[in-house]
């Protein structure tokens, strides 16, 4: 009886040290917005998609099971969503996450002066879940401030300086 009693706190400490340590495993994981293609550019405002670029160092793959995003453009949030569909991001390697954004002006506190200035400033803020071998983990992410200059047709377009 005793030995059954110690091989089960030996598995409890064995399995307790795994979720810690792949908890923080998964915290290792950054998140970075590479790419901003704006599209649909009209007086109303545009659309956009954000591609995130999820990095993964560590020797195991995951499988992002949700991921739940905030955008905002010059400090005020304008879209929100989550994607519908899991990923997978490989052991030591990335995966890319493409997230749509509609940004009408008239959420903007001053958008249409910064779109005539020719430069728009954003942040992507959000959730991610992974589904490990150990259960689901939630890490919060965020991109940080970035600038995104209008392509010179659209300054022209709609005004280059203010």
């Amino acid at each position: 009886m005793k030995k059954f009693a110690f091989a089960g706190l030996m598995l409890f400490i064995m399995l307790g040290s795994s979720a810690c340590s792949m908890k923080d495993a998964v915290g290792r994981m950054s998140f970075e917005l590479k790419k901003v293609h704006v599209t649909d550019m009209d007086e109303k405002g545009f659309n956009a998609t954000l591609i995130i670029q999820v990095n993964n160092p560590n020797w195991f793959g995951v499988t992002v099971t949700d991921f739940k995003y905030k955008a905002s453009l010059g400090g005020n949030d304008v879209a929100s969503g989550s994607l519908g569909q899991e990923f997978k991001v490989p052991a030591d390697g990335y995966a890319v996450a493409e997230l749509p954004v509609v940004v009408r002006y008239g959420d903007l506190q001053g958008g249409m002066l910064a779109v005539l200035g020719g430069r728009l400033g954003y942040r992507v803020t959000g959730e991610a879940g992974f589904g490990t071998w150990l259960g689901r983990y939630a890490l919060s992410f965020d991109t940080g401030d970035s600038t995104y200059d209008l392509p010179g047709k659209q300054r022209q377009k709609y005004g280059d300086t203010i």
